[in-house]
């Protein structure tokens, strides 16, 4: 009986966190909503989602770890020769 070849260390996947999606979700759209309800109360006391603008932020330093999370381990590997940044470009 033959045994399957373990995969290659390309093939394996990191560990996918759903809830992190989930908040990048939640941080647009209370982007959305923000921009929708500046158009219709001017006044930001008026709005419930005067503060909406935050999730902007908080998006991005989300998406940056997700991206650092995803591409740590080729980083560190191809780093020492300096083709990480080629890499990057290419994908």
């Amino acid at each position: 009986m033959q045994t399957a070849n373990p995969a290659p260390s390309i093939l394996k996947t990191k560990q996918h966190f759903e809830i992190l999606d989930g908040l990048r979700g939640i941080a647009a759209l209370c982007v959305v909503v923000f921009h929708f309800m500046e158009d219709v109360y001017s006044d930001y006391s008026k709005n419930f989602i005067g503060h909406g603008f935050l999730a902007v932020g908080f998006f991005f330093c989300l998406s940056v770890f997700v991206i650092a999370l995803a591409h740590g381990g080729r980083i560190a590997r191809t780093a020492s020769n300096g083709q990480y940044p080629v890499n990057f470009a290419l994908c």
